[in-house]
């Protein structure tokens, strides 16, 4: 696990917090860190929490290293695909909850649709 800058506020109950900067694993962590640098304090509040920044040469990037994108997907195509799929599925005798499951889409949906379509 990385090692990050938390910036925490140690409150004493004197109406004066002071903040600081830890370096550490996790809040958890640094709590703890807090509590044993701090031991006379009364609350500690993790206000931010910062990754140690590595910067990166551009250079060194691979575009090997990048997901391949799939095509987009024609949603008006794909829903039509799916409604005349219902309705041969119905046509054939199977059940509102078998289409459904079948197709992955809500029960409710596939009413509508034999309603609206068939």
């Amino acid at each position: 696990m990385a090692e990050k800058t938390f910036t925490i506020r140690v409150a004493f109950g004197d109406g004066h917090p002071i903040d600081d900067r830890i370096k550490a694993k996790s809040g958890l962590h640094a709590q703890d860190v807090a509590r044993f640098k701090y031991p006379t304090a009364r609350n500690i509040y993790i206000t931010t929490a910062k990754p140690r920044h590595v910067p990166v040469d551009p250079a060194i990037v691979q575009p090997e290293l990048f997901e391949e994108v799939e095509p987009e997907v024609d949603v008006d195509q794909l829903r039509q695909e799916h409604i005349q799929k219902c309705l041969t599925m119905r046509r054939d005798g199977l059940s509102h909850q078998a289409i459904a499951g079948s197709l992955g889409v809500a029960k409710s949906t596939i009413g509508r649709w034999l309603k609206q379509y068939g």
